[in-house]
């Protein structure tokens, strides 16, 4: 989504629809992954710079969105975790793997919160964060805190680049993809770790 194209249609549109907007589209962010939100917050960001829009309605307007998409990502992982017949407990059953995922989510248990934190950083992953921390035990007010601290952090940032930057915005729109090849380069690199690591081990087990 071209970011020109948003603010276009953003300001040709009245304020109190662009504020629906930008809270829908944080919503939508974080239940669809590939959905630009970051690209709408930003055209948020530039409307007040450029356009005199009020910062604290558009940060609330973002920062309200992402918490509660994060919160219900956080529900569905606990519809998956407690309901019976789910196709994820058939998967679990099936495969034999049962051992497998609950040490997953136990692990998730001791460091999800920091993943929590991070989360508003890791474009693309941070709805199956959520889904992972309602399907393990940690507490709701500890995932609520943590997502709020982090979105919070992030729009800041974020609104706050978009108002310097105002004028030259297609600036900020590569820093901001730039940050997200960077992300997306260290996750890879530590999948293919993880991978690695997990075949040497059943390597070594066979010899």
């Amino acid at each position: 989504m071209d970011i020109e194209t948003v603010i276009k249609f953003l300001v040709s549109s009245q304020p109190h629809w662009v504020v629906v907007i930008l809270f829908f589209s944080a919503i939508v962010e974080y239940i669809f992954p590939p959905f630009p939100g970051d690209t709408v917050t930003l055209a948020g960001a530039i409307l007040i710079g450029s356009y005199g829009y009020n910062f604290f309605i558009v940060f609330f307007a973002v920062t309200a969105g992402s918490f509660l998409g994060s919160m219900l990502d956080f529900y569905i992982g606990n519809v998956l975790k407690n309901k019976k017949e789910t196709w994820l407990l058939k998967f679990k059953r099936s495969n034999n793997i049962h051992d497998k995922i609950n040490s997953s989510l136990k692990m998730f248990e001791k460091w999800g919160i920091f993943a929590i934190l991070l989360n508003r950083f890791m474009p693309g992953i941070r709805a199956f964060i959520f889904i992972a921390a309602g399907m393990s035990n940690i507490k709701v007010t500890w995932v609520s805190l943590s997502s709020l601290i982090s979105i919070t952090v992030w729009n800041t940032l974020i609104i706050f680049a978009g108002i310097i930057l105002s004028k030259n915005f297609y600036l900020l729109v590569k820093i901001i993809k730039n940050f997200h090849l960077f992300i997306w380069t260290i996750i890879i690199i530590l999948i293919f770790y993880l991978l690695l690591r997990y075949f040497l081990k059943k390597y070594k087990k066979v010899k």
